[in-house]
C-alpha cells in the first residue's frame, strides 16, 4: 500500500487526552497520513459501525471504555462482518507482559509513549502493507459468514412479509436493549435472562448469528453473576445490533 493509499485510509486514533491527540495527529500528519478521532471505546465502536478504517491505533487507559475492552469488542464484531482492522496499542504503561495483555485482548502490536515517529511509521507501514493487510482479511472472510444477517431463514417469505418481520426486529430489539440496560442497572439476573432469551430468539429467527451469539454470551456471564462480564456483553450486544441494522439499511437501498 502506497503513501498515496495511505491518506486516502483515514486511521481510527482512540485517545482521550487532547495533548496526546494533537500529537498523535501531527505525527500521522507529517507521515503524510489522515485520522479520525474517538475520545473513548464506546466512541470508537460507534464510529466502526458505520466507518471502515485501515487501522486502528488504540490507547489503553481511557474512561467509559478502556483499550482492552474496546479491542474485545471490535473483535466480537468484526468476526460477524467477516474483516479485520489492525490495532496498535499505544500506552503509557511500561510493565512486563504489557505487550502480551494488548495482545490477548485482540491488538496487533505496542507502542509505548512518548510515540516515536520512526517507530510509528514503521509500524503502521508493516501492519498495512499488501501482503499482511489482504492476509490478515483473507484469514478472517475464511473464518466466517461475511453477512451479520443471512436471511436464509426467511426464504419462504415474500419481500414485503420479509420487511415487515425485520422492521418489527429492529422495532422490538431496541426496546429489548434498552430493558436489558434497566434489568443490569438493578442486578436483576432473571430480567436480563428473560429480555436477552427474546433478542437471541429472535435474532436466530432472521439469520443474525453473531448477534446471537452475543447475546447467548450475555445470559451466560449473567447466570454466573458477573455483572461486570454482563456489562461488557451488553455493550457488544448493543454494538453488534448497530451492525446488523446498518448492514439491513443498507442492503434495502
Amino acid at each position: 500500500m502506497d503513501s498515496r493509499e495511505l491518506a486516502a485510509n483515514p486511521i481510527l486514533l482512540v485517545e482521550d487526552n487532547e495533548a496526546n491527540q494533537k500529537i498523535a495527529i501531527i505525527l500521522l500528519r507529517r507521515l503524510g497520513l489522515s485520522a479520525d478521532i474517538a475520545s473513548d471505546g464506546k466512541e470508537a465502536l460507534d464510529k466502526l459501525s458505520k466507518y471502515k478504517y485501515k487501522l486502528i491505533l488504540m490507547d489503553c487507559q481511557m474512561p467509559v471504555m478502556d483499550g482492552f475492552e474496546t479491542a474485545r469488542s471490535t473483535r466480537k464484531i468484526e468476526a460477524a462482518q467477516g474483516i479485520y482492522t489492525p490495532i496498535i496499542a499505544i500506552t503509557a504503561l511500561a510493565m512486563p507482559g504489557d505487550r502480551e495483555r494488548c495482545l490477548a485482548a485482540g491488538m496487533d502490536d505496542y507502542i509505548s509513549k512518548p510515540i516515536s515517529r520512526d517507530e510509528l511509521d514503521s509500524k503502521i507501514k508493516y501492519w498495512l502493507s499488501e501482503q499482511v493487510y489482504n492476509g490478515l482479511q483473507s484469514q478472517q472472510a475464511d473464518q466466517c459468514d461475511l453477512s451479520p444477517i443471512n436471511l436464509a431463514p426467511l426464504s419462504s417469505f415474500d419481500e414485503a412479509e420479509r420487511i415487515k418481520v425485520i422492521d418489527l426486529f429492529f422495532s422490538d430489539g431496541q426496546i429489548l436493549l434498552r430493558q436489558i440496560n434497566q434489568g443490569l442497572e438493578r442486578r436483576d439476573a432473571q430480567y436480563i435472562n428473560g429480555k436477552a432469551e427474546i433478542l437471541r430468539s429472535s435474532a436466530k429467527a432472521i439469520g443474525a448469528k453473531a448477534l446471537h451469539d452475543v447475546a447467548q454470551a450475555l445470559e451466560i456471564a449473567v447466570n454466573k453473576s458477573d455483572f461486570a462480564l454482563a456489562s461488557e456483553e451488553v455493550r457488544n450486544l448493543e454494538a453488534c445490533f448497530e451492525v446488523c441494522r446498518q448492514y439491513y439499511l443498507i442492503s434495502r437501498d
